[in-house]
């Protein structure tokens, strides 16, 4: 068990995944299809990442903010029920749980639908209410970027406060569509010790067309030390003295791809924090994502970390 604690704070949903789900056709209005699943579960990075960190041993608090309906208890049900803390989640009598409808294709692909509810209210005295937990974590993930209006214009102000006032790994993970962040994202970097987004958000803070490019163009901006790009099935893509390294990924056949960005990093993090060099975390973060989106379940197919990080150390 490592002795640390991890701070994952920010986007909290329910997810209601349907799987498979096809386009409604234009020949079949109001037709009834049956699926193989349809299942209510904890969703955002605060749920991924850190039921995936709790699975791992790794002791972690959830900050984030739920509605005061039948939905949020069920979700904070399965996050206590994953190992993580919740003692400090905040529930809204008066706003309901954020839910995101997310439909699942054969191939294991989503589209997300979704109801802000109670995360548009996220702010920064959600944090600052907890300044305590934050002084003492050795890693702080915030999130999403772009999806969390009440406190994003806040975001280089309070990074540079937990990078002065801190000692904490500083994490900050995107999700979504990301054209409208950059501005927002170059204020930010220069606080962060980790940034890592998927190819597709790379492509849209950078309009770059390669991995390389893009990892150069972030750290333009006085990038973290750890910078590097989520590939999907080739792995990912880590910038060591100024060149794009990548680490490949074991091949898995995609069952459910939702949350495999925030489990990735759960992977990364708790690896870096068990002091494993950046390229081992990268392997790690592979591993932890490839299990989860493998079969059914997600974070809930994450092993202890010993076993993550021997798994991780077999990848050729």
């Amino acid at each position: 068990m490592i002795d640390t604690l991890v701070v994952v704070a920010g986007t909290l949903v329910a997810d209601v995944r349907v799987r498979p789900f096809c386009p409604v056709r234009p020949d079949n209005p109001g037709g009834l299809r049956h699926v193989d699943e349809v299942r209510v579960a904890a969703g955002g990075l605060v749920s991924n990442t850190g039921m995936a960190l709790a699975r791992m041993g790794v002791p972690t608090l959830a900050l984030g903010r739920l509605g005061d309906d039948t939905v949020g208890t069920v979700i904070l049900d399965e996050l206590a029920q994953a190992g993580l803390r919740v003692d400090r989640l905040l529930r809204q009598p008066d706003c309901p749980t954020s839910t995101v409808l997310v439909c699942v294709d054969a191939d294991g692909e989503r589209t997300f639908h979704i109801a802000p509810g109670a995360n548009s209210r996220f702010a920064l005295d959600d944090l600052e209410r907890n300044w305590d937990a934050l002084r003492r974590a050795r890693a702080i993930v915030l999130g999403y970027l772009g999806e969390l209006p009440a406190l994003d214009p806040y975001l280089p102000v309070l990074l540079a406060r937990l990078r002065r006032e801190t000692e904490a790994l500083l994490v900050l993970e995107t999700a979504g569509p990301q054209t409208h962040t950059r501005a927002l994202l170059d204020r930010c970097l220069p606080f962060l010790h980790v940034f890592f987004p998927s190819w597709r958000e790379a492509q849209e803070l950078t309009g770059c067309l390669s991995p390389a490019d893009a990892l150069a163009d972030l750290a333009r901006s006085g990038g973290p030390a750890i910078l590097g790009i989520k590939h999907g099935s080739l792995g990912s893509v880590l910038l060591v003295d100024g060149e794009a390294v990548s680490i490949l990924a074991r091949p898995v056949q995609v069952v459910d791809a939702t949350g495999a960005g925030d489990i990735f990093l759960a992977g990364l993090l708790a690896a870096l924090l068990e002091g494993r060099d950046p390229h081992a975390a990268c392997a790690a973060g592979n591993l932890a994502a490839g299990l989860a989106i493998g079969s059914r379940g997600g974070a809930a197919r994450i092993p202890p970390l010993a076993d993550l990080l021997t798994g991780a150390s077999l990848v050729p």
